[in-house]
């Protein structure tokens, strides 16, 4: 069988952070009283949001706007977990990884990004037999873009290549300003 391209099932990079961000905008009460913002953690599938009670804070007041959201067993902190709709990906024609990787980490030199890559290769444990689909002439490795006071929309455009992928955007509040943290996948040949 011929290896089917991973990235063509993923979101490109862009639709992903912008299907998030504009989950994250249209959450009609993020800071409800009584509740404190805690993170917002941005999947393919969906974005799950938490806050922590405060002293003032009303559960029943919490639940009359998120009726859906789930309570922590002593109801400090609420969880709730939204849909986010994402196009799959296309087929592009990727880069060499090794010059997109040079890229990737001139890229964040020049606009300050703390962008970390790790190999990504899983290796195969002895004794296990090997998939029946071809691998295909593909590699890949697993970039992190740590504690960003810049949007993942704007931080992914600048980042943007064929095969680049995102597979999480995490947000926490810090001194009143959402603090992003995102991670994916730059596959290449």
């Amino acid at each position: 069988k011929k290896a089917v391209h991973p990235w063509k099932k993923q979101p490109r990079a862009t639709v992903f952070a912008n299907a998030c961000e504009s989950a994250l905008n249209n959450v009609p009460y993020l800071f409800p009283s009584g509740w404190v913002f805690n993170s917002a953690i941005c999947g393919q599938r969906d974005i799950t949001l938490t806050w922590n009670r405060q002293s003032d804070g009303k559960t029943t007041d919490f639940l009359l706007l998120y009726p859906t959201a789930k309570l922590s067993d002593d109801g400090n902190n609420a969880f709730l977990k939204l849909l986010v709709d994402m196009k799959t990906g296309e087929d592009e024609q990727i880069e060499n990884l090794a010059d997109r990787k040079t890229s990737m980490m001139k890229t964040a030199s020049d606009v300050n990004f703390t962008l970390t890559i790790d190999k990504g290769e899983k290796r195969e444990l002895p004794g296990k037999k090997k998939a029946a689909i071809s691998r295909g002439n593909w590699k890949k490795f697993i970039w992190k873009l740590k504690n960003s006071p810049v949007s993942p929309a704007k931080a992914v455009a600048k980042l943007e290549a064929p095969g680049l992928r995102l597979t999480t955007i995490q947000t926490t509040m810090k001194n009143g300003l959402f603090v992003w943290n995102l991670e994916g996948e730059q596959y290449g040949k």
